[in-house]
């Protein structure tokens, strides 16, 4: 059985999406508080986040072109049709509630496979230092510049194309599928499990540093009442709770002050931005 769920990737998509299946099929029976229902909706992603990105891994869909390859292939074939199933449905009806569930099964299934191939290549621990600081400048330049890609998907006319780039759940007493995480959260959830397995660091609590940060993410997006990027949290947490990430050999020790010096434009950039208002 352990080799069958690790030769059949699509079935450990479908496994990955059961705690969003289920909050589908519950959602109208229950009504929490609104704050309660989005962390009921936020959690069922992260978990299913983590069970995908750990099942890419441990498939090895990341080792070979021939894993890889079908992979993304019976991804996108399947957020297409997921995409063009849902278009004019009504929010919260079955057709909506299977589309999105199809895109969202799409994009662990695509973008998991995606942070395995490039995580199984990252040459050594010490790289995922740079990683953490070199996503984090770009994930802040891309959600919350002006001009940032993110930013201007999140803020589209038409969800529609949000809802094929970013992993959705439903928030209770809906069954509208609402977006939760990009497409980016969910490769680098994949590529730090695939480089820790890679450098035998500890993949439970890589897991466990991938979850926290995205729940960290979450709980601030909240308190500020406002979107925000995800991968700065993630590298937090991976580089703290993972010690090995943080040794860095000497001959790459002025990439990672490269990085860093990113991190702070970035930030100094959007300060500007954010103090002339």
């Amino acid at each position: 059985m352990t080799a069958l769920r690790r030769d059949r990737p699509a079935l450990l998509a479908a496994a990955a999406l059961a705690p969003l299946a289920t909050l589908a099929l519950i959602a109208p029976k229950i009504a929490p508080p609104m704050l309660a229902s989005l962390a009921l909706a936020y959690s069922a992603v992260i978990v299913a986040v983590a069970l995908a990105a750990r099942g890419a891994v441990l498939a090895s869909l990341g080792a070979s072109a021939r894993r890889a390859v079908p992979a993304i292939a019976v991804g996108t074939a399947l957020g297409a049709l997921s995409f063009f199933f849902a278009l004019g449905s009504r929010g919260g009806s079955a057709r909506d509630v299977l589309g999105g569930l199809g895109s969202t099964a799409a994009i662990l299934l695509t973008a998991t496979t995606v942070g395995a191939v490039v995580g199984s290549r990252v040459p050594h621990r010490g790289h995922l230092l740079p990683v953490a600081l070199v996503s984090t400048a770009v994930d802040l330049w891309s959600a919350l510049a002006p001009e940032g890609p993110t930013r201007a998907l999140a803020t589209a006319p038409d969800p529609a194309w949000l809802r094929i780039l970013a992993a959705s759940a439903p928030i209770a007493p809906s069954r509208a599928m609402e977006p939760m995480l990009g497409f980016a959260d969910v490769i680098f959830a994949a590529l730090y499990l695939s480089a820790a397995r890679r450098h035998s660091l500890s993949l439970a609590r890589t897991t466990i540093a991938v979850s926290l940060g995205l729940a960290a993410a979450g709980v601030v997006a909240v308190l500020l009442r406002k979107p925000l990027p995800a991968l700065p949290f993630i590298g937090l947490f991976v580089v703290f709770l993972v010690r090995e990430s943080r040794d860095v050999a000497r001959e790459d020790r002025g990439a990672v002050a490269f990085a860093a010096a990113l991190v702070l434009a970035a930030c100094a950039r959007l300060l500007w931005l954010y103090a002339g208002r």
